[in-house]
């Protein structure tokens, strides 16, 4: 693991320790580098027979072969060993996603370790609403990584959560609302004075007008199963379509735009769908991706063009009528 990042896990919990000392009184953070804790209690370190062999045991069960694409775990109440119960939190130490230019790999690290932290220190954050649990936990990560790097690092507009509903994902993990709402939150108010406590109970709060309800989610999902269903017949399994994702202009991006686009088309009088497939797009590497076709290929112009057109009174998603749209690409 980087010194960077060793050092910042383990000052972060030890502040997170000392701010919800109820909460996090058993604390180990794990990476699956290392047999080594980033950061483990004083009061389990004392308690665990054989660390070593505990640690394995942690790391391979928050990191089974099954879930590849799983980047950090966090659970309330790990047996780490026979009556020795913890807080756990583990980490990949290479962790699969996109980043840019300013949102670099560190910072996504970061981020993954602050959603964890949040699903153990945030209202709700463990709660039976799956949905909402991951909008607790990344509101508080967004928050957070505003108060370490500013607000001006291109996180948000890198970490856009709708891969998992527009290619057929997690659909728990679809936040973008809940990140949307720090955004416009940290463009009105300074986030970077709060204290952790604060800023838990701001995430909480976020999460609480943010989260979709089931109906939502599952209009989503019937949205956008073609793109999914296209994704599976040319390029394969869900991780080989996130592999591909990340892989910078692949040449299956365009078949995930197109279809993404055509899904937008089609329901573009619902803000919700219309929304997800932005999302979706807007990352500055697919957004520079497309761009770069629409130079010379009038289709794509004409797909940038519905994207970007601006809101429309009486349009609840501000597009156009479905008389008036052009049915490119």
């Amino acid at each position: 693991m980087p010194t960077f990042l060793a050092g910042e896990f383990q000052a972060s919990a030890s502040a997170l320790q000392e701010a919800f000392p109820a909460k996090l009184d058993r604390l180990v953070v794990l990476t699956d580098g290392s047999l080594q804790p980033a950061f483990i209690s004083p009061d389990v370190a004392a308690r665990l027979r054989d660390s070593t062999s505990a640690v394995r045991r942690a790391v391979e069960y928050a990191f089974p072969p099954d879930k590849p694409m799983r980047a950090g775990l966090a659970i309330n109440g790990y047996p780490m060993e026979e009556s020795c119960n913890v807080d756990l939190i583990a980490l990949k130490e290479d962790i699969p996603g996109m980043c840019s230019d300013g949102y670099i790999k560190e910072m996504l690290a970061t981020f993954v370790f602050d959603h964890e932290l949040g699903h153990l220190v945030v209202r709700n954050g463990m709660s039976y609403d799956e949905h909402l649990n991951e909008c607790a936990a990344d509101a508080y990560a967004a928050l957070r990584h505003i108060q370490r790097f500013g607000k001006d690092t291109g996180f948000f507009e890198s970490h856009s959560r709708a891969p998992h509903v527009v290619l057929g994902g997690s659909l728990p993990h679809y936040t973008d609302a809940a990140l949307r709402e720090v955004k416009a939150l940290s463009a009105r108010k300074d986030m970077t004075k709060l204290s952790l406590q604060e800023t838990a109970k701001r995430a909480a709060d976020i999460a609480d007008r943010c989260s979709l309800g089931e109906a939502t989610l599952g209009k989503l999902a019937r949205a956008y199963l073609p793109v999914a269903d296209a994704c599976k017949r040319h390029i394969g399994d869900r991780p080989e379509v996130a592999k591909r994702l990340r892989h910078k202009n692949d040449e299956m991006w365009p078949l995930m735009f197109r279809e993404t686009v055509r899904v937008m088309r089609e329901y573009q009088g619902d803000s919700d769908i219309f929304q997800a497939g932005k999302s979706f797009l807007s990352h500055p590497d697919r957004r520079k991706y497309m761009e770069d076709l629409a130079r010379t290929d009038p289709e794509w112009k004409a797909a940038l063009d519905f994207i970007d057109m601006p809101e429309k009174e009486g349009n609840p998603a501000g597009r156009p009528s479905p008389q008036g749209a052009k049915a490119a690409l």
